[in-house]
C-alpha cells in the first residue's frame, strides 16, 4: 500500500530548502511578499530537519516555492523496508506510559 505526503521546497538561488509539515504556502507566500514590499527583511522557515533558518528577502532575491507530492510505502522509515507483521509484532513496550500504544 503507497501513501503520499506534501512536501514544500523553497528555492533561494540555488539553494533548495525543504520545509517543515509546518511551513504553509500561502503564509510563506505572504511572509516573502511583506517583506519584499517593506524594502527588505528576513523570513524565518522551519526546515524538515527542525532546525529554523531566515532567508533576507529583497526586490533582487530569486524565489520559487514549490510543493510536491512524494509516494512513500507504508510502514517505511528512513529508505528501510516495510516490515510485515500479520500476526503480533514482537517487541518491548513499557506499559507506564500516559498513553495508550495502538
Amino acid at each position: 500500500m503507497s501513501h503520499t505526503i506534501r512536501r514544500v521546497l523553497l528555492t533561494v538561488g540555488d539553494v533548495t530548502y525543504p520545509l517543515a509539515a509546518t511551513e504553509h504556502v500561502d503564509g510563506l507566500k505572504a511572509a516573502i511578499r511583506n517583506a519584499v514590499r517593506s524594502g527588505a527583511d528576513f523570513v524565518d522557515v522551519t526546515l524538515d530537519t527542525g532546525s529554523r533558518i531566515g532567508i533576507f528577502a529583497t526586490t533582487a532575491s530569486v524565489m520559487s516555492i514549490t510543493v510536491d507530492n512524494e509516494k512513500v510505502s507504508a510502514g517505511t522509515a528512513a529508505d528501510q523496508e516495510a516490515l510485515d507483521c500479520p500476526g503480533a509484532c514482537t517487541g518491548t513496550y513499557d506499559i507506564d506510559t500516559s498513553f495508550d500504544i495502538i
